[in-house]
């Protein structure tokens, strides 16, 4: 398995790709795809201190988004959601982001199954609630509660950092192979999308698609969640997220990279989104 040192020849090759020019064999060899759950970006398989972690390369252009995903990705750890751990890495004038391998157990893989899967083998819609229920099916009984108030976390979270990309391949559930029951995986693949859609990838409630705190509020029960408790838990993340650009700028995040994602996290529509959730 590659580890570290050979990310810059990574990113040379990830580049050469992208601009329809010939890898070199060796080179070839540093990017062959190695089997990972959600995401579009350049990626590869590494070795960190004798565990595997996935890396995801910047593309080319300005804008450094793995360290966005690396900043979002812990700030989402702060508002309570169980995140994949993750590792933003200089790699020439940018950074690549390592996200460590939750499929994986010391000898072991654990089978993933993404939500996609599991709602179309079941003939549900796309839908963050409907996904909730699934787990009632599938869960360890006394896990289900917590799982489902994790994904109606991450649900609320990535609507108010403007993550419009949490379709249903980028959810997923975790095997036992021991029961055979599943359980939520770790977060990933969460970051500002910078879109400004006011759509999410997955239905959120009543009003489909559609990116607010009163949709995400409509089918609460369906995660197992009175009204009130559901406010609760936006306000939790809601506060967390008021607090994002300091959260960004200790993480590394360049005053560049920062004034566009002011742009969209903290436009008229978000702001005040975040204000009904604080209140």
């Amino acid at each position: 398995m590659p580890n570290l040192a050979s990310l810059p020849e990574m990113q040379d090759a990830i580049h050469m790709v992208l601009a329809n020019q010939e890898v070199p064999e060796l080179q070839r060899r540093l990017v062959v795809p190695g089997g990972s759950l959600g995401g579009a970006r350049p990626k590869s398989l590494v070795e960190i201190d004798g565990e595997p972690w996935i890396v995801k390369f910047a593309e080319d252009n300005d804008f450094d988004m793995p360290m966005a995903e690396h900043a979002a990705m812990t700030l989402a750890a702060k508002a309570g959601i169980h995140v994949a751990p993750t590792q933003a890495i200089p790699v020439g004038k940018a950074h690549a982001v390592a996200v460590k391998r939750f499929d994986r157990l010391p000898g072991q893989r654990l089978h993933a199954m993404s939500a996609h899967v599991a709602l179309r083998a079941a003939g549900l819609p796309m839908s963050y609630p409907e996904f909730a229920q699934i787990m009632r099916r599938i869960s360890p009984y006394r896990e289900i509660g917590q799982m489902q108030q994790q994904l109606y976390r991450r649900m609320v979270f990535n609507i108010l950092i403007d993550n419009t990309d949490d379709h249903e391949k980028n959810h997923a559930l975790l095997r036992n192979p021991r029961t055979g029951e599943y359980t939520l995986s770790p977060a990933f693949d969460v970051l500002p999308t910078l879109q400004g859609l006011g759509y999410q990838g997955m239905e959120v409630g009543i009003s489909g698609h559609e990116s607010t705190v009163a949709n995400a509020v409509s089918r609460s029960r369906d995660f197992g969640l009175s009204e009130k408790e559901a406010r609760g838990i936006i306000r939790e993340v809601a506060t967390v997220v008021e607090t994002w650009r300091g959260h960004f700028v200790t993480c590394g995040v360049k005053p560049q990279d920062m004034d566009q994602l002011h742009a969209y996290i903290d436009s008229g529509r978000m702001r005040q989104m975040r204000k009904e959730a604080l209140t």
